[in-house]
């Protein structure tokens, strides 16, 4: 039986991100007045140092790039040496988003860019800092994910990318009743998918548990019009299931779509 909804909440809202996160976005969507029903579905590991480290970070950099909060945090842990944790805090740091950004300046980055909440604009940003009228290419430093859509180095023009793998996305199964709950929580509500590796896997997870279709009346918010693609692909979702792409690609602009749903 679907759950009612107390008259207090808008909407309940099921967020698929690892547990750290996930409580973040259940304040934000608690203070627009919505609950957030959690089914973390990944989880952030730090990775050990490896034998490339003090040779990558003895380099000099002209900026590090963020694509996300998990990897700020994770090389925070990696770095214990304060002289070269320091030396990477005085560089500029160019930040995927806004919640990256606020990361970054809390861990004692000074000078932080903002790109749009994706990678390609993280990329635009970079290519703006370090154009061709700039006598220096630049070399950027990336603690990057183990497991990424995109490659940031691709999408630069000139400055050269020295990546370190410093943390992984592992994905969970949270269970077969766990997943049947958390779907009649949101029978009527919604569901935020953040990345097409995440979206991709939660259906997976409904083939393995031999789950059918999502609940009719439940709406989707993909961070981008790629995570919405494969979510429409997949065959547990009608073609007449309301999947909403925010104008921008952040959290914030994902909590504003569920004004606009009826």
């Amino acid at each position: 039986m679907t759950k009612r909804v107390p008259d207090d909440v808008v909407m309940r809202v099921l967020i698929t991100r690892a547990t750290g996160p996930a409580r973040i976005t259940a304040d934000h969507l608690s203070d627009a007045g919505h609950e957030a029903v959690l089914l973390p579905i990944v989880e952030y590991y730090n990775l050990p140092a490896s034998e490339a480290d003090a040779e990558i970070l003895s380099r000099n950099f002209d900026g590090v790039a963020f694509t996300s909060v998990a990897a700020v945090h994770a090389l925070l842990v990696r770095i214990s040496d304060p002289k070269v944790l320091n030396r990477l805090r005085e560089i500029p740091a160019f930040c995927v988003g806004g919640k990256t950004g606020e990361a970054a300046k809390q861990a004692g980055f000074g000078t932080c860019h903002i790109a749009e909440g994706n990678v390609a604009s993280l990329a635009v940003l970079i290519n703006s800092e370090f154009n061709a009228e700039t006598a220096n290419a630049g070399r950027i430093f990336y603690p990057a994910p183990r497991d990424k859509h995109e490659s940031l180095a691709d999408l630069l023009d000139r400055p050269i990318v020295d990546e370190l793998t410093v943390y992984e996305a592992r994905l969970v199964d949270p269970g077969r009743q766990t997943l049947i709950d958390a779907l009649d929580d949101v029978a009527s509500g919604a569901a935020f998918f953040y990345s097409r590796r995440t979206a991709a896997h939660f259906f997976d997870l409904m083939e393995k548990h031999e789950l059918r279709d999502l609940p009719k009346n439940m709406r989707i918010v993909a961070i981008s019009q790629n995570v919405a693609d494969i979510v429409r692909q997949t065959a547990h979702v009608a073609s007449n299931q309301v999947i909403a792409v925010p104008n921008r690609p952040d959290e914030e602009g994902m909590i504003s779509c569920l004004s606009t749903f009826e």
